[in-house]
């Protein structure tokens, strides 16, 4: 049984997220934008996965066995993955930044336009 045999679905249930997030802003074409990569830090602090289907459900017992310790070990979950984690979040963030202040004049915030 290898990896290539699991498919989905999953779910992974966070609480008690914290983000925090420091960036440059730019003024481009009288909008106010993200520049360039912020610098994102994320805390999780419970985390609930759900695998199904895992190694092809050939191995329910092992798959069974992984999701525990995945969710009794998150700390560790948060340390493996935690890159891909803040890629994402960082990725939403700034998207949902440069859309909430797209028709706000940069002024406002003491920039030139």
């Amino acid at each position: 049984v290898v990896i290539k045999d699991s498919e989905g679905p999953f779910t992974v249930d966070m609480k008690e997220v914290n983000v925090k997030m420091d960036t440059q802003l730019k003024v481009q074409n009288g909008r106010l934008l993200v520049d360039g990569e912020p610098r994102v830090k994320v805390k999780v602090g419970d985390l609930n996965v759900k695998l199904s289907n895992l190694f092809g459900g050939k191995t329910p017992q092992l798959a069974r066995t992984i999701t525990q310790f995945l969710n009794n070990d998150s700390d560790r979950f948060i340390e493996d993955f935690g890159p891909q984690i803040t890629s994402q979040v960082s990725r939403l963030a700034v998207n949902v930044y440069n859309t909430a202040v797209q028709d706000i004049d940069p002024t406002v915030f003491g920039l030139s336009a």
